[in-house]
């Protein structure tokens, strides 16, 4: 009866270890934003990086969903309820992790077509799905060089897609500024308290290591009190017997 208890109860404590897991890996998952730092940033449609979805301008935002090694799962467009956002993958070599330095976090740019143009869902241009007629109106998400064609990225008539930049009016992409940083006086004291893309990277790692340092801590304070519920179950038992053979000695 008594090993019956015991097994129940490790059966018990141990089906809480992947709720810790969970708990632990939710953690890790941040929910900044972070900023395009280069001119041609490829925004990618999957984890392994090579579908190029559109290149998304400078200096402009995307939500982070979680870090990876390499690359960051993100959210663009989020923030604006006129367009569907979307979701994709950017290298962290074009991110920099750091608080909103500006109001604006997407190019807020509306583009009209000058003549009649179709909107294609792929980069193959196979899936047309609409036609926009002269004096369309189009949200902006980015650009994108299809055999030797540049098309935008844009969401028009109820479809995102791709369309000629040439049968659209001419743009430009504003510039989005970010308020530079000034230097302290002393270079040491700057070295020491300004982070680098470097360091900001070790936050983050040593950030992960934490948390997985925190879940080994939980797994084994569970695990020792799991051991101490069974010997103070098992430990009369094995008295009792002792004290029979004592008797049967006498």
């Amino acid at each position: 009866m008594k090993k019956l208890a015991v097994i129940s109860l490790i059966i018990f404590i141990f089906s809480f270890l992947p709720c810790v897991s969970r708990t632990a890996f939710c953690d890790e998952i941040p929910t900044s934003y972070a900023r395009i730092t280069s001119d041609d940033c490829p925004f990618f449609a999957d984890p392994s990086l090579k579908i190029i979805k559109f290149y998304i301008p400078k200096n402009y935002y995307v939500k982070i969903v979680s870090v990876g090694t390499e690359s960051s799962r993100v959210i663009y467009m989020d923030g604006n309820t006129a367009c569907p956002l979307s979701e994709g993958y950017v290298k962290n070599v074009y991110l920099s992790f750091e608080e909103l330095k500006g109001i604006t976090i997407y190019p807020e740019i509306t583009v009209y077509t000058t003549c009649d143009e179709v909107i294609f869902t792929d980069t193959d241009l196979e899936k047309p799905k609409a036609v926009l007629i002269a004096g369309t109106s189009a949200i902006f998400y980015g650009t994108l060089n299809i055999e030797g064609v540049e098309y935008l990225y844009v969401y028009a008539k109820g479809y995102v897609g791709y369309v000629r930049r040439d049968g659209f009016a001419q743009f430009d992409v504003p510039v989005n500024y970010v308020e530079p940083v000034t230097p302290p006086n002393d270079t040491n004291d700057n070295l020491q308290s300004s982070p680098s893309e470097g360091d900001s990277d070790n936050h983050t790692a040593q950030g992960a290591n934490d948390i997985g340092a925190q879940e080994v801590i939980i797994i084994a304070v569970m695990i020792i009190a799991a051991l101490s519920l069974i010997f103070l179950i098992l430990r009369p038992e094995r008295t009792n017997q002792k004290t029979r053979i004592f008797e049967r000695d006498d």
